[in-house]
C-alpha cells in the first residue's frame, strides 16, 4: 500500500492514544478522547481497526490485519483504513508513535 496518512511517511506506526477513554458496547466502540468533550463511536469495520491498533502498527500492518479478519484483499479495505486512521488522529484517540 502506498497511501499514507498526510504528514505521516508509509512507515509511520499508530496506536490508540493512552488517554482516550473508550468502552466496548455490543456492536460499537465508544470514544471519548482525554481533551474534548465530544463522544463518538466506532462502528463496523472500524472496531476491527480499533483492535488492530491495540499495539502500534504501520497503515501496511493495520490493512493486512482487516483484509484477513473479512477475507479480503488488501485492496478492498485500502482506502479506508487510511481515512478511518486520519480521522481517528484527527480526533486525537490515534497516536503517532514513530517509524519502523
Amino acid at each position: 500500500m502506498t497511501a499514507a496518512v498526510p504528514g505521516h511517511d508509509g512507515q509511520a506506526r499508530y496506536v490508540r492514544a493512552a488517554d482516550v477513554l473508550w468502552r466496548r458496547t455490543a456492536a460499537t466502540v465508544v470514544l471519548l478522547a482525554a481533551d474534548d468533550d465530544e463522544v463518538f463511536e466506532l462502528g463496523g469495520t472500524a472496531v476491527a481497526l480499533w483492535d488492530a491498533l491495540a499495539e502500534p502498527a504501520t497503515l501496511e500492518e493495520a490493512t493486512a490485519q482487516l483484509a484477513a479478519h473479512y477475507g479480503v484483499a488488501v485492496g478492498v479495505v485500502a482506502t479506508d483504513v487510511v481515512g478511518a486512521v486520519e480521522d481517528l488522529v484527527r480526533r486525537r484517540v490515534l497516536d503517532v508513535v514513530g517509524d519502523v
